[in-house]
């Protein structure tokens, strides 16, 4: 336990503005010897874990409050409190007709575009035999065009011949191409009809997705922890945001401990780190080791902490039908953070404090004393890791030092040596 100075130690601190920590050169003024049993100890080094105990509460793993998508009447209600569900089971219906009215209508659009389909498809097959009939009348036209040229060479028709050939011929390629436009009209039409086929078609999936809204199924493997339906009562997904869900429901198989973890401690938290859930009201006595799953990596804007989670399994006990752990339980999760290795370590008790700085009270070898400022690294189960002002080796005085004063002699054979 850290110990404020006193008076003495208050002049102490102002004699070494002056001089600093080392011993003062021996003069006719120097404090007297001490005369009384003096309790010590030697620094050693050792290695101290670095942890905290923050409070921690128990969350399902997913929590839902379930809402409706569409507005209706409630028809049937098939669970309640306490009670498991999986997956995908129906908790409850809505009475909604004109739903399925409107899949119906919807289904019988998409009829209705199938049969366009198939006449825009016959539409195309007449205008392409059309082309061929139109064709097959083009090539007669070219033959007896060039025929009739022939014989008005060699004098034995007139010119008129040749020129009613050739307006049969230009006719001909005129209704080839009417044919070849009618068969993209045709084409276009027939895709047309296809697309507003799958338009039909999207039509009925949304009407159909809707109506399935009349049914409320678990969004995953739960327990029911709240009901605030009744069969008859009228719900709208449009209700206010203060009006409670039809059910709601947590994951319970699988559990979250949710703490906050100060900032000072913070910035040595990781994933992976050890700890301990205990001190938990539902179960006495119970310690649960864990480990941290994961953590914000940023401080809350309000508390400024940083948010940690620890992942449990919650597994049912197959003998008792009974759950470990309980959402909404709350406890203490004490975490083992960064590791100190050789670092030199004091009683907590050796420790005086002024203001925001710490010091020892050192025996130095001419046995004379000396308050010297440390740096305090790790604090654990009444020991100080002290980052800065000691090596290790050092004998220092091991609880508060009362009258004693910074270049006050003392005498070894009143220095008592303890164990730590």
């Amino acid at each position: 336990m850290k110990k404020t100075l006193g008076v003495a130690g208050y002049v102490l601190a102002a004699a070494l503005v002056g001089a600093g920590c080392q011993r003062p050169a021996a003069t006719s003024s120097a404090p007297p010897a001490v005369e009384t049993s003096i309790s010590v100890v030697m620094v050693r080094k050792s290695t101290l874990q670095k942890t905290i105990e923050v409070p921690a509460s128990v969350e399902g793993y997913e929590h839902s409050q379930l809402a409706p998508r569409i507005a209706g009447l409630v028809e049937s209600v098939l669970v309640d409190i306490g009670q498991e569900v999986k997956q995908g089971d129906v908790l409850a219906t809505l009475a909604a007709p004109e739903l399925a009215d409107e899949v119906q209508r919807r289904k019988e659009l998409a009829e209705e575009a199938r049969f366009m389909i198939k006449s825009r498809a016959a539409e195309v097959e007449q205008a392409q035999s059309r082309i061929v009939e139109q064709e097959a009348v083009l090539t007669l036209r070219n033959s007896e065009y060039e025929r009739t040229k022939n014989l008005v060479a060699a004098g034995a028709l007139k010119q008129e011949k040749l020129d009613e050939a050739q307006f049969a011929r230009a006719a001909a390629e005129a209704a080839v191409s009417r044919c070849e436009a009618d068969i993209r009209t045709a084409q276009a039409h027939r895709d047309s009809a296809t697309a507003a086929f799958a338009v039909a078609g999207a039509e009925v999936k949304k009407s159909e997705t809707m109506a399935s809204f009349r049914s409320i199924r678990a969004p995953f493997d739960g327990v029911i922890v709240s009901r605030n339906v009744n069969p008859g009562d009228l719900v709208d997904p449009d209700s206010a945001d203060d009006t409670p869900g039809m059910f709601e429901i947590v994951h319970v198989d699988r559990l979250r401990v949710v703490l906050y973890a100060p900032m000072e401690n913070a910035v040595d938290l990781s994933e992976g780190d050890p700890a301990v859930l205990h001190s938990l009201p539902a179960r006495p006595g119970a310690r649960i080791a864990c480990q941290i799953t994961r953590r914000a990596k940023a401080f809350g804007r309000n508390t400024r902490m940083m948010r940690a989670e620890i992942d449990l399994e919650n597994l049912l006990d197959p003998e008792t039908q009974r759950r470990p752990l309980l959402p909404g339980d709350y406890g203490k999760v004490t975490i083992a953070l960064r590791r100190f290795e050789d670092i030199p370590t004091v009683p907590s008790a050796a420790i005086l404090t002024k203001g925001d700085d710490q010091y020892v009270m050192v025996v130095l070898a001419d046995n004379t004393l000396a308050l010297r400022n440390v740096e305090i690294a790790v604090s654990e189960h009444g020991l100080a890791g002290i980052s800065s002002g000691l090596e290790g080796g050092e004998t220092i005085v091991a609880d508060d030092p009362g009258g004693l004063q910074h270049g006050q002699l003392v005498s070894r054979r009143d220095l008592k040596l303890q164990d730590y």
